[in-house]
């Protein structure tokens, strides 16, 4: 549905407007009618009343409206997860931070495929993906190593006795080191950041 566009006017011109998924849009408008109210009378008094009772329990909820995912590209950013339907094909996911430049760029939107659609639960050397590290979720590509002296008996290598890594391509950004053996990924790209071929 294409959005609506709301606008205020002073002297015939628009001083102020707003777009709004038609869906939305339609909502808004059904409850406005209902209690005798304007579009924009709603909108203030739903709003001075959420911002009055932001805990309670008694105010009618906007719809919930599917969007997109948006992840840290970079340690020490927290990323906000707003929403993801379970069985879509694609996981759109916007970038936050600079450690996956030039690849991937601050605020670019990467198309990725979700965990559900793998074949095999590893992550696989070269690839890019979506992953939940301590709370955070970021983007990184998948490289592993060999380990150092010290590491050789390490309960977090891989399954062939690598140490495997987060790494950004921003050479300013050191690797992550994967030290949960039940490291969270949630989506992947191919080695380009593109949406990967699924056979």
């Amino acid at each position: 549905m294409s959005p609506k566009n709301y606008g205020r006017q002073a002297k015939g011109k628009t001083i102020k407007s707003i777009s709004i998924e038609s869906d939305l849009a339609d909502w808004i408008e059904a409850q406005a009618k209902e209690k005798g109210q304007n579009f924009s009378a709603f909108i203030n008094e739903f709003f001075k009343e959420l911002s009055e009772n932001e805990r309670s329990q008694n105010i009618t909820p906007l719809p919930k409206q599917k969007v997109n995912t948006m992840a840290a590209a970079g340690p020490g950013i927290m990323a906000e997860v707003l929403d993801f339907t379970p069985g879509d094909r694609v996981l759109n996911v916007k970038v936050v931070g600079d450690s996956m430049s030039p690849l991937l760029d601050d605020g670019v939107i990467c198309s990725m495929a979700p965990f559900s659609l793998s074949r095999s639960p590893f992550m696989k050397k070269g690839l890019i993906y979506l992953v939940e590290l301590n709370g955070e979720k970021f983007i990184k590509r998948y490289d592993t190593r060999k380990p150092n002296e010290d590491e050789k008996d390490a309960d977090y290598l891989t399954k062939h006795g690598s140490v495997g890594l987060l790494v950004s391509e921003n050479p300013d950004y050191e690797d992550i080191i994967v030290t949960d053996p039940e490291l969270k990924w949630e989506a992947w790209a191919d080695k380009q950041g593109k949406y990967p071929e699924i056979l």
